[in-house]
Parts: C-alpha cells; sequence; structure tokens
C-alpha cells in the first residue's frame, strides 16, 4: 500500500520523510477521517441532536494529535516513546464507540426491512435461522474465541514489531489498519 501511494503522489516521498513531518502516516490518516467524518455532520446535522458534541469531540482528537506529534516526538523518555507510537489504538477504540451514535447520520431510518426482504428472496429462509441446525457448543466457543482473539491481534503483532525494534514497520502497521477501520467506520 505505501508503494502505490509513493507512486500514486510525486510528493508523497517528502510527506512522509520523518525529517520533514513530525506526524506519522496514522496521524495523517486520523486527521483526514475526523475532517471527513466532521464535514458529514455538517452536512447532515439535521439527522443528529446534538451535532456541536461531535464536531468538538472531532476537534479534540485532532488537537490531541497535534500535541502527540508535536510534543512527543523525541526518543529521549522510553515511556514518551511509547505513547507517541501506542496512541493511535487507543483513539481506535473511541472512534469506533463514536460509530453507534452516527449511524443514523446519513440515512436516518433502518434498511432492517430491505435487508429482510432480500435474504428471503435470494434464500427462501433467513440464514440465521438456517443456521441454528449448526449450533453447537464446541463450535459456538470456538467462534467466540476466534472473534474476540482479533482485539488483540493488533496488540499482539504490534508488540512483538515494537519489542524488537521495527518501528517503521508497527508504524506501517498501526497506519494501514487505520485506514482499513477508517474505511470500516
Amino acid at each position: 500500500l505505501l508503494q502505490s501511494l509513493k507512486q500514486f503522489s510525486p510528493g508523497w516521498e517528502a510527506m512522509t520523510n520523518k525529517k520533514d513531518s513530525k506526524y506519522l502516516l496514522v496521524d495523517k490518516a486520523t486527521l483526514i477521517y475526523m475532517a471527513a467524518l466532521s464535514l458529514l455532520i455538517l452536512i447532515f446535522h439535521s439527522n443528529l441532536s446534538n451535532w456541536v458534541i461531535y464536531i468538538a469531540f472531532n476537534l479534540g482528537i485532532c488537537v490531541a494529535i497535534a500535541l502527540f506529534a508535536n510534543g512527543l516526538n523525541h526518543r529521549g523518555n522510553r515511556w514518551i516513546f511509547f505513547i507517541r507510537h501506542w496512541y493511535p489504538l487507543l483513539f481506535f477504540t473511541l472512534l469506533y464507540e463514536e460509530t453507534r451514535y452516527l449511524i443514523h447520520l446519513v440515512f436516518p431510518n433502518s434498511f432492517d426491512s430491505l435487508v429482510n426482504r432480500f435474504e428471503l428472496a435470494v434464500f427462501g429462509v433467513y440464514p440465521t435461522a438456517w443456521m441454528q441446525k449448526f449450533i453447537c457448543f464446541g463450535l459456538n466457543e470456538y467462534l467466540m474465541f476466534s472473534y474476540c482473539f482479533y482485539y488483540f491481534l493488533l496488540v499482539v503483532l504490534g508488540g512483538g514489531l515494537f519489542l524488537k525494534h521495527k518501528i517503521k514497520e508497527f508504524d506501517d502497521l498501526l497506519f494501514t489498519s487505520a485506514v482499513a477501520y477508517y474505511i470500516s467506520y
């Protein structure tokens, strides 16, 4: 992904060069996401009560990123270095939780009835009702473990990279994860 972006934009090299910028790629991705989300909130604010609070929250995230980038950008203190590189994991959770309240921002109504009719038209039954015959304790526990392990995957993989002092690879992992999260949010 990084190579594709470098080829796509001639100025990408300068923008991502750490000597030229205190901002990591994950910082830039988060700022772009916050700007896009805030723009959507401004455009569709009639569908969201207390929309000003969400704009203020998004602005607060942007200010925090600026403070992290400008104030925590040195290797002198291990804890500051750790916080500088690991803070995006906290933001991923906060921004995911924000989507709970923004789910009906663009379309104020749900599409449940449309999805139900589609499922019946395609499958003849509701897939969840059909799959109930396969439910057993072992399969349920395995699937639940697999789903829960997803939450620790980024921490485990990132921790391994960080402990091996592969900071560029760690930052790339957070950037690609951020892009994937923000697209899905």
